[in-house]
């Protein structure tokens, strides 16, 4: 398949636009971007508009409590081998 980084495939399609493949379906082949990135694309090529990344704000995002659930788990791990292996460290208290 023919993955690229989304730079590298804006210019793919901008190369075959002006190569002369205007079909939608054909770029999808081709690039496999989906077919509703595709027309948009086209609209802009089609208006005269460069194909521009949109402005991300940088912002992370927000994790799910499962998530979080898994970070606070491995954070209190040493703690909890603590309790686990005991005060001298050599036997292992059930």
């Amino acid at each position: 398949m023919a993955y690229g980084t989304y730079a590298q495939r804006r210019k793919k399609v901008i190369t075959l636009w002006e190569n002369g493949t205007y079909d939608a379906k054909t770029l999808h082949s081709l690039t496999f971007i989906l077919l509703f990135t595709l027309y948009d694309y086209i609209k802009k090529l089609k208006n005269g508009i460069f194909i521009v990344p949109l402005p991300r704000s940088g912002r992370p995002k927000r994790l799910s409590s499962g998530k979080w659930n898994f970070i606070n788990l491995i954070h209190s791990m040493p703690s909890r081998l603590e309790q686990v292996i005991g005060g001298d460290g050599n036997k292992i208290s059930y």
